[in-house]
């Protein structure tokens, strides 16, 4: 058994994504060869605190006998994804290299923008949301994806990562969220990952890579 490890943004990452990654795993690519869990998920808090102590997460990583592919997952509220991650890639390529493949991922604004584009598969299947509801918009369009979904939800009820998050995760439809370009990116670096490792185990493979 391979074994995915994570980095991800704060608490509730923490449980949904590994929930998203063995959903894909399992449904994309019907790979049980791999496991993916909280234990193997670190939260470093966002990108400019993951940058200040960037060696030390990397080390961390290549000191873990169990890793043999690892995945940045973050929020970026302002910047683009196409222009950060390859950045950021390349700063990990400047350190000494691994022994398995680091693929980066931004959702851009945040992970729950992803919820807006599944909108319709999540309404669908929680009790939170009124049957039938949708996000027509750009869910990647601008900041704010907690509030869209706390407008949507019962009036005393707010968004709260630890209690919504993986369970909504749980609901998100794949072909809703593609909406998403970054959620399109995650699929495309996942991939890459399985490619990789499966190739020669990936050794000193990073993505994406600036073209």
């Amino acid at each position: 058994m391979q074994t995915l490890h994570l980095l991800v943004e704060g608490e509730g990452d923490m449980k949904a994504a590994p929930i998203l990654l063995r959903r894909l795993l399992h449904e994309t690519h019907a790979r049980y060869d791999w496991q993916v869990d909280p234990k193997h998920t670190m939260k470093v808090w966002g990108l400019a605190k993951l940058r200040n102590r960037l060696s030390d997460y990397i080390e961390h990583l290549r000191n873990k006998p169990t890793c043999h592919g690892a995945m940045i997952l973050l929020d970026l509220e302002d910047q683009l994804p196409c222009e950060e991650a390859p950045v950021l890639a390349e700063e990990i390529a400047a350190l000494q290299p691994l022994p398995f493949p680091v693929v980066v991922v931004f959702a851009c604004r945040e992970f729950e923008s992803w919820f807006l584009a599944s909108l319709g598969s999540i309404a669908n299947g929680s009790e939170l949301f009124a049957s039938g509801l949708t996000y027509p918009n750009d869910p990647e369009a601008k900041r704010g994806a907690k509030e869209e979904l706390d407008k949507r939800m019962p009036p005393l009820v707010k968004y709260k990562e630890v209690l919504h998050q993986a369970e909504f995760t749980k609901l998100l439809s794949f072909e809703e969220a593609r909406r998403a370009p970054s959620f399109q990116r995650l699929e495309r670096a996942l991939g890459e990952l399985l490619t990789a490792v499966d190739a020669d185990g990936g050794a000193g493979v990073i993505s994406p890579r600036k073209r």
